[in-house]
């Protein structure tokens, strides 16, 4: 109990900075985290003793972490098939629509380009303003983009679209990479990159 009320403690007193610093939340938001610690507490006092009849308390501690790992990495595992899901596609989407082989090389570049240049700089704001909102945003601008795509059929306008595409690779995959890193236990960086990856 010692070791749990510690580590409680150590999380509850660092919400308010998770909340502000790598959440980009304000009070609101501070106060939804709280609100949900009162609610996860109610629905585990309802559910774990009927757990706690099956399972050891290890299996219960380490049953809910495996399922909030899973659900982060199959958040990311959807965005980035989704992302290169286009890569294969393009070239024949783009010949359909009558660019050339040059064109169809202009438009991958102008996504690597703008997803290239514009990693640094979300990077750093992700940093500033938080992992959340650039997550989030890269999430909104790989959606909005893809669901541009059926609707023009120039060159140029695919060149438009798979630019813009390249902003939210730029916005979600530093942050991403980032909030593993934050994640990582000291010295297990390279283990949980590697997971990641």
């Amino acid at each position: 109990n010692l070791s749990f009320s510690v580590c409680a403690g150590a999380l509850w007193a660092l919400l308010p900075v998770i909340a502000r610093d790598l959440l980009g939340m304000g009070a609101g938001g501070f106060g939804a985290l709280s609100a949900s610690f009162g609610a996860g507490a109610v629905i585990g006092a309802l559910t774990v003793p009927r757990h706690l009849q099956r399972r050891s308390l290890t299996a219960v501690v380490l049953g809910a972490t495996l399922l909030w790992a899973t659900a982060v990495t199959a958040i990311a595992f959807l965005h980035y098939t989704a992302a290169q899901m286009r890569g294969p596609i393009l070239p024949l989407y783009a010949d359909s629509h009558g660019a050339s082989a040059t064109g169809v090389g202009l438009i991958l570049g102008a996504h690597m380009l703008v997803a290239a240049v514009g990693s640094i700089p979300f990077g750093r704001a992700s940093d500033v303003w938080g992992r959340r909102r650039f997550l989030l945003g890269g999430m909104i601008v790989s959606i909005g983009t893809s669901l541009l795509l059926p609707l023009v059929e120039q060159q140029l306008a695919l060149m438009a679209i798979f630019g813009r595409a390249g902003l939210g690779v730029a916005a979600f995959t530093p942050s991403a990479l980032a909030l593993v890193g934050d994640a990582a236990t000291p010295g297990r960086a390279g283990h949980a990159f590697a997971w990641y990856s």
